[in-house]
This record gives C-alpha cells, sequence and structure tokens, in this order.
C-alpha cells in the first residue's frame, strides 16, 4: 500500500510540471531528477539505519518504515498544497525544498521492507516471498497509474490535487505496518531458532529433515 502514492507521484510529476506550471519537456525532466535526488540517499541512510536499530531491537526495521512514511507526509502536503509558479523564485524554492526533503523520507521503507522479509522467513521461501512482494508493487503501480490521472481529471487537470490524494495511502500502511510489528518479534525468533539449529545440526554432521527443516 505504500507503493501507491511514489508510483504515482514518480511517472506523473514531469506531467505535473509541464500541464500545471508550463514547463518544457528537458526542463521538466531535469528539475524531477534535482528534486527526488535525495531519494538516492533516503535509500542508503534509512537502510543502515534500519540495520543499526535491528540489532537492538526485532522491530527496528518497521520502527524506520513507520517513522518515514508518517514523517514524510507534513512536507508532501505542504509542497503540494503550496500554490506556486516557476517565475515566482521564492515559492519554487519553498517547493522544491519539501518536497526533497518528503522524497528522500518517503523512500525509508523500501530497503526495510526487503530485508523485513528476510528476516522472517527461512532461505528456501525468501524467493517466493520477493517474487509475492514484487507481484504486488505490480499491482499497485498499475492502479495508481489510472487512479493518478483518473483523479486529476476529475479535480480540473490538478496534478498537485492528485498527489495529494494518493498521499493518503500513507496512513493506513502506516497502521498496518502497526500491527505487523505486534507480531514480528516472535516469528523473527522462530526463524532464527531453526535456523540456529540447523547450524548446530549441520556442526554436528546431522542430517536436516526436508519435512521440518531442522
Amino acid at each position: 500500500m505504500f507503493t501507491v502514492p511514489p508510483a504515482g507521484l514518480g511517472p506523473f510529476f514531469i506531467t505535473f510540471m509541464i500541464r500545471n506550471h508550463s514547463l518544457n519537456e528537458f526542463s521538466a525532466t531535469l528539475f524531477m531528477c534535482l528534486i527526488f535526488g535525495t531519494r538516492l540517499f533516503g535509500q542508503g541512510d534509512f537502510g543502515r539505519m534500519g540495520d543499526r536499530l535491528y540489532q537492538a531491537r526485532p522491530d527496528g526495521r518497521l520502527r524506520v518504515m513507520i517513522w518515514t512514511i508518517l514523517a514524510s507526509l507534513p512536507f508532501l502536503v505542504a509542497g503540494f498544497g503550496l500554490p506556486f509558479s516557476v517565475q515566482d523564485l521564492p515559492r519554487l524554492v519553498l517547493f522544491s525544498l519539501l518536497v526533497m526533503v518528503g522524497a528522500g523520507l518517503m523512500v525509508g521503507p523500501n530497503p526495510n521492507w526487503m530485508a523485513s522479509i528476510c528476516d522472517l522467513n527461512l532461505p528456501e521461501h525468501r524467493g517466493t516471498i520477493i517474487s509475492l512482494n514484487g507481484l504486488a508493487q505490480a499491482l499497485a503501480r498499475i492502479v495508481a497509474a489510472p487512479l493518478c490521472t483518473g483523479l486529476a481529471l476529475h479535480l480540473q487537470g490538478s496534478y498537485a490535487d492528485a498527489f495529494l490524494v494518493l498521499f493518503s495511502f500513507f496512513l493506513p500502511a502506516a497502521g498496518l505496518l502497526v500491527l505487523v510489528r505486534r507480531h514480528l518479534a516472535p516469528d523473527v525468533a522462530q526463524t532464527q531458532h531453526i535456523l540456529s539449529e540447523r547450524a548446530r545440526a549441520q556442526s554436528n554432521g546431522l542430517t536436516i529433515s526436508p519435512k521440518t527443516g531442522i
């Protein structure tokens, strides 16, 4: 669910700048690269943060995911709710800064979600779960694209307003992650226990049961 807002914002930000702010394609593309460049840092920084917090608590990665999702909302809502024009430099700069911060925070869940999948699942199951996660993300993108354009059409062509509606998906996404967090620790502990038993069995030259995995 947290894939829907970026799946709409990414492809249609250039359209937003062309149709709503009269930039040409080249200028809009350069502007988008500048604005979303912070996502590169967000991926790395929040991935490392999730690793550090996971060492202290099993739910460390989910804490980063929940925090970054909720923290991105004020910046994104304020940015796309701000009336501006490319001729009004102070407002353009303010818009850029707000969206840059929001975009950098918005990608916080990405590395931590994939790492959490590995934490929760045994090695023989991870490929299947990751492929199902990829399928879910593809479906989210398929939903987000017509939803974003349909909202913009309904809202008199305002892609900014369409983005604001998409950002509301972050709230139930954060709520679902809170529910997952409640059950995360025992599931991670069980996975770690099975892996420890396997390692102990292999070191003692024992055979691992293909049915139980231990």
